[in-house]
């Protein structure tokens, strides 16, 4: 079966999901190719060197994920280390609902993978948020 006719979409049974190419799980591709093997003509197999394009793209799509999310897991612990860095220090920004806050911050918590600065004064702010942060002595 030919995979190269494989446009930016897919469809699955009966049309329930449509994923871009990009969307796909490794578990996905596993199916589509389980799928091309059963329902392979027997009397023009696929050959070895198409099988092993296949097993090679899974294996790269599955290095592409672990690398993607240790990535994500190194980006999360550089923000967590520069918030722990802004304790004590006069900081402000805007909120999830687009408000001003400032205040000192006390303390640094992660949500939802979102590091949040907890201010001395009950409020919070995204760290991708902060917009200002001076010395606390200084006040400015």
């Amino acid at each position: 079966m030919d995979t190269a006719a494989l446009t930016s979409a897919t469809t699955s049974v009966g049309g329930l999901t449509t994923k871009n190419m990009a969307e796909l799980s490794t578990d996905d591709f596993l199916n589509l190719l389980i799928t091309e093997l059963t329902n392979q003509d027997p009397f023009e197999p696929v050959k070895n060197q198409d099988l092993l394009n296949q097993i090679s793209s899974i294996r790269e799509m599955e290095m592409s994920t672990q690398l993607n999310e240790t990535l994500q897991s190194l980006v999360l612990q550089g923000n967590l280390a520069a918030a722990a860095g802004l304790i004590g220090k006069a900081v402000a920004g805007m909120t999830g609902s687009l408000e001003m806050v400032s205040g000192i911050v006390a303390g640094v918590r992660v949500t939802n993978g979102d590091v949040m600065l907890e201010l001395a004064n009950g409020s919070e702010v995204n760290i991708d948020d902060v917009t200002h942060v001076v010395a606390a002595e200084t006040g400015q």
